[in-house]
Parts: structure tokens; sequence; C-alpha cells
């Protein structure tokens, strides 16, 4: 049995794969999710439902947000009587115990397979965080088991078309916004029913802004709102009264199907409080957050630019950057919106006042359209390795070296796995990662470069294309060397006396993979498929 475990900012969700089908499993007792909230109570963290029990005022909430800004280990809260640090790691596994445990009272726990989603946006160091914390939590823990959640969003949306007779061919924009993220990919899928669904992922890209941060902003209105009003009196912070953050919420929740929205709340302090929210003032709240969101979809209508054709054929960085943003999103044939934020009314409208024709754009979930299960439900899929690629390398990548006079040797890490290929200060428009040489390295030595398995540390095998030949390095003359580039179509620049120019047509990621495959060429339009990845 496959569970597909979407560990969010706000809400947890488990589906599981079913008799040839996916489901999802009601963790909540009259819902499909629970809370990722937790409480420290006596010296335990109660995590989930149980944490609701002690007021909203004392829960630890939105412990992801610590992971995907700036990995902190400790976050704030308050216990009632003061405020308090409590580490990450701990509330994180208490969360992920708790989902484990409410699914295997009625699935049982026998030979399963758990996958759960990640940030598209995450780093190596992150997403191996995550995979310990997975490990703690008594989950069997390998990185095949991430994959990225908009890609997962994806997945869930196609097979909710297969199943209703419907073909797929073409583009697909994923817009996932949950409770601590967004994350934008650019997928081309091939899926018609009855037959294996194939998707290409042609690029990710993701911002730190999503419910949270609109929830925050919500309630620092309606607290402005009620402090000119004299309803609300003292000293004003930077950040919302707590008290504040459930009715917004609420109104954000409501304003999804309507023009206004009021709710009420008793605060211990000033009584009764009536709020009102209209969704003209909510747009004007949403703009600045959903103008600077945007900036993701760019970067990944953009990047996709370089596996514009069929299976990801590559075209030049110039040829890329001469499209308008326009022709970028005109290239897409579906908007799929994911994540508890996908009703919100002013995401759609953002699209269509861009020039997104409205017609193209569902809301993900399977066939009841409920976007916050789409993730869960995509990473209950059973796929097979061809079937799903991501857009970043899962490798390490390092240069060993040797002096050529003496027995000195060393070794520099010039790519960390996962990190992004997009620099937002590129000057010449060229996404990629550069590395640009380290003034400390001997300049008399023969350097190395070498690939590693992030997961063991163990250094893997070149292998060329077209040939049984393999090697565990490619050489050349440190003191020549000036920089190493890695483009996000897939060319690996070694620029030193001579021009060096590989493709890695394949990265390691499946239990089984042994071979970085490679082909040696110097074409500036190669044909890409990028880095593939074993999910089966």
């Amino acid at each position: 049995m496959i569970w597909g475990i979407d560990f969010g900012t706000s809400t947890s969700l488990l589906s599981h794969s079913f008799r040839n089908s996916v489901r999802s499993f009601p963790l909540g007792s009259t819902t499909n999710w629970i809370p990722s909230v937790a409480v420290e109570n006596e010296g335990r963290i109660v995590a989930g439902e149980e944490a609701l029990q002690f007021g909203d005022l004392r829960l630890i909430r939105a412990v992801k947000r610590a992971i995907t800004e700036g990995n902190r280990k400790k976050v704030d809260y308050f216990d009632g009587l003061e405020m308090k640090t409590v580490d990450v790691d701990q509330v994180v596994v208490a969360i992920l115990r708790k989902v484990k445990a409410l699914a295997e009272r009625t699935l049982g726990g026998d030979e399963v397979e758990a996958r759960f989603g990640c940030p598209a946006m995450w780093d190596g160091e992150q997403r191996a965080r995550l995979l310990r914390l997975i490990e703690e939590a008594g989950f069997r823990a390998q990185y095949r088991q991430l994959i990225d959640e908009p890609i997962a969003a994806c997945i869930s949306w196609v097979q909710a078309q297969l199943l209703d007779g419907k073909s797929i061919d073409g583009n697909v924009l994923v817009y996932d916004m949950g409770g601590g993220t967004l994350d934008v990919a650019v997928v081309r899928v091939k899926a018609e029913p009855g037959r294996k669904p194939s998707f290409f992922v042609k690029s990710s890209s993701g911002a730190a802004i999503a419910g949270e941060r609109v929830d925050e902003e919500i309630a620092l209105h309606l607290e402005s709102r009620l402090r000119e009003q004299g309803q609300i009196t003292g000293s004003k912070n930077n950040s919302p009264d707590r008290w504040l953050m459930a009715p917004a919420r609420e109104l954000k929740e409501r304003l999804s199907s309507s023009l206004t929205a009021k709710t009420a709340l008793v605060h211990p302090i000033h009584g009764q409080l009536d709020l009102q929210l209209s969704k003209n003032e909510l747009d004007v709240i949403t703009a600045p957050l959903l103008t600077e969101a945007w900036r993701a979809v760019r970067r990944a209508l953009y990047l996709a630019e370089f596996t514009k054709g069929v299976r990801g054929r590559g075209i030049s960085p110039h040829d890329a950057s001469q499209s308008t943003e326009l022709e970028r999103l005109q290239s897409i044939d579906h908007v799929v919106l994911a994540g508890g934020m996908a009703p919100m009314l002013a995401i759609r409208e953002d699209f269509v006042a861009r020039g997104v024709d409205s017609s193209v754009i569902e809301v993900a979930g399977g066939s009841n359209g409920n976007p916050n299960e789409a993730i869960s439900l995509g990473l209950a899929e059973d796929l097979e390795p061809d079937q799903l690629n991501l857009a970043r390398p899962s490798f390490h990548l390092n240069i060993r070296w040797e002096s050529q006079y003496t027995d000195k040797f060393g070794a520099v890490r010039i790519y960390n796995a996962y990190s992004p290929l997009f620099e937002e200060n590129n000057t010449n428009g060229t996404p990629c990662f550069r590395w640009e040489g380290d003034s400390d390295l001997p300049k008399s030595a023969i350097g190395y470069l070498k690939v590693e398995d992030p997961r063991t540390g163990e250094e893997l095998e070149f292998r060329i294309q077209g040939t049984r030949d393999t090697t565990k390095e490619i050489y050349f003359n440190l003191q020549s060397l000036k920089r190493i580039v890695l483009y996000p179509n897939g060319w690996l620049l070694i620029q030193s006396d001579q021009l060096t120019k590989i493709r890695v047509a394949n990265w390691p990621f499946g239990e089984y993979s042994k071979y970085v495959d490679i082909e040696l060429g110097d074409s500036h339009s190669p044909e890409n498929p990028l880095w593939w990845a074993d999910v089966g």
C-alpha cells in the first residue's frame, strides 16, 4: 500500500492506494485533515486535534515555515503565561507520528510505502532534514519518497481528468499556494484513458508566500480598523493580535464565494468584537503578495523555455530570452490551482488579467475538486520510474585535486544537491548555476570532477551514452580552470583552456541507479531530458 502524506504548514493530509485507485483518508474527526499544530504541555508535545483543547493562543503553528524560511531550529510560542521557545524538529516529529498513528488504526502499518511532498523551492539541506524527521517519526526514509508538491498536485489533477474520460496533451502550469509556500511548476503531460500517462517536468519555482502570510495581513488590517474605532487600545505590535488569526482565516475563506463576510469573537480584554471584510478590501490586502507571487510564475515560465519541445528539446539562452511573458503564458494549455488558497478569487483574476483565458483555469483535487487533497492524492499514485523527472539535479558536484609536484590533495564542493539553477541577479538573463573557482585551490594541480550521492556519500560513475564506457571522474588542469556552469537544459560547461561541454542525460535517484549518464558535445541547442527521478 502507498501512503501519500502532505505535511502542510496549516494542515496535514493522507491519501492511500486502494484496489487500483487512490482515496483520501479521514485523519480528522470531522474533516479529511488534522491541523499542523501542537502544544507543549508538561514537557510533552501534543499534536493535531488534541492540541486544540488548550486554546488558540497556546498553539504552536506553522513550524514548516521555520524550515522554509532560513531552516530555523527554534520557534517562539505562548504557553498561556509567557513567551517561550520550542525545538522545531520535535514539533514536526510529533505531527508526523500523529498522522502515522491515526492511519495505522484503520489501515494497518504493514508493507506501507510512505511518500511525502516537499516545497519545490527546498534545497538539499532542507530535504535531508525532512527525511531525517520522517525516519525519526517511524517511517522508512529515502530521497525517492520526496516529491515536489506542485508535481504531486499535477498528477492528481491528471488522474481526475482520466477518470472523467478526458485526454491531456500539452503544458500544465501548476500554481500551488498552501499555508507556507507558493510552488509553481510547468509540466508537459501526455495522458489518455486506458494508457500510462507521462509527465515531463520542464521547470519549477517557488516563494515563501502563502496562506499564513495572507492571514497575518488580514489580521493586521482588522486590528488597525478596530483601533481606529476605539474597540482595541494599548500598544501596537508589528505582528497581529493572536486572537485575530482565526477570524482572519474564517473571513478569507468566506470571501471565496461572497462579496462580504462577517464574524465575531469574544476577546479576553476587549470583549465582543464584530469583524467585517469585503472582497475589495481583501484584493487590496493581497495585491502586494500576489505581485510577489507572480515572480515565481515568471521564473517557472522562463525556465520552461529551455525545455520547449517534445520531451524537452532545449533552446539557447538567447532564443529563450526573446519570447515575451504573454507568449510564454500562451504556450500553457492548462492552469491548475492547488492548495488551500486555490479558491481565492483574486488568484484566478490575476491570471485572467495577465492574458490567460479563464476557461483553461481549473482547481485540482480529484473529482470533488477539493484543492487541499490534491498533493496527498498525487503522492499516493503508483507511478513507474520512467513517468517522472525533477527540474533540479539531486546530486552533489565535487572537485577533487592532486598536486602535480607534492603529495598534497583535497576536495571542494561546487554544487549542493537541489540547489536552484536560477540566479535573480544574472546580468545576461541566463538561468544557471555558476561556480567561478576557488582562490585557495592550488594552481599546479589536476582537478577531477566527481558526482556524489547525497543519500549515501558514495561516488557515482559517469557513463557515456552510446558506449559501455564508464568513469568516476572528468579531469582537467586547475591552473587553466575559469568556471564551471550548470544550465537548466542539462549542459555542464567546464571552461578552461579548452571548452568542455557535457550534457547530463540522467541522474541517479532510485535505489539501483549507479550511474550518471552523460553525452559529450558542443551544441548550443541540445535535446534535453533533464534530471530523471526514479520514483517507482
